[in-house]
């Protein structure tokens, strides 16, 4: 996208709002109700509105260097946390919501990295969304690491995953099969964990046979 037709997006989406509060158009809009444009990478620091507003709205936003802030999501969620308040280039598209919306430039994340090194994050990248089939399973800690004796929830496709937020999987964790929508993420190397790809589970449904 370029620059005049940036700001001119959002000089356009201000003056639609502006009369009606700062609540006006939070709702009727989805992640999946959208017009993506053409992939493109951008960078700024992530940031999380500090409570959330009317209809649950809590953005997520990137700042850039120029002022303009760019809408990533109407949710908070940890896989977003992990990158609060830290420099970071993402790839994706602009899109244009349907509906009533936040009167902001809005942009569908495929992949986001951390700008440069940070020996204090606990990841450096998020992955795309993927729908993947499998099944949750119990298994206990390898002999001699830190989780050695610990029961662990994982998650088997063709790939054994580990869980970066098992208790969201709990309740389905008696071995039928299941739907998931989830993000993979990538651990700092200047931090202790086990080896093997990390999920980020989103959404769990159970498979339809």
């Amino acid at each position: 996208m370029r620059m005049e037709t940036l700001l001119l997006f959002v000089w356009m989406t201000a003056c639609a709002t502006s009369s009606a509060g700062p609540d006006v158009g939070v709702h009727n809009v989805s992640d999946t109700n959208e017009q993506p444009a053409s992939s493109e990478a951008v960078e700024g620091v992530l940031r999380i509105d500090a409570k959330s507003r009317s209809k649950r709205f809590q953005g997520v936003w990137l700042e850039q260097s120029d002022g303009v802030r760019l809408l990533l999501s109407y949710r908070t969620a940890g896989c977003w946390e992990a990158f609060k308040d830290r420099a970071v280039q993402a790839r994706g598209a602009f899109y244009e919501p349907e509906g009533q919306s936040i009167g902001a430039p809005h942009f569908r994340v495929d992949t986001l990295s951390l700008a440069s090194e940070d020996p204090a994050a606990l990841y450096v990248s998020l992955g795309r969304e993927q729908d993947l089939e499998g099944q949750f399973s119990w298994s206990s800690g390898a002999a001699g690491s830190k989780q050695e004796g610990e029961r662990l929830l994982t998650f088997k496709s063709d790939t054994s995953y580990a869980l970066a937020n098992p208790s969201k999987a709990e309740r389905f964790s008696d071995g039928s099969a299941v739907m998931i929508k989830a993000r993979t993420l990538t651990r700092s190397p200047y931090s202790a964990h086990t080896e093997g790809p990390l999920l980020w589970l989103m959404n769990i449904r159970k498979a339809q046979r």
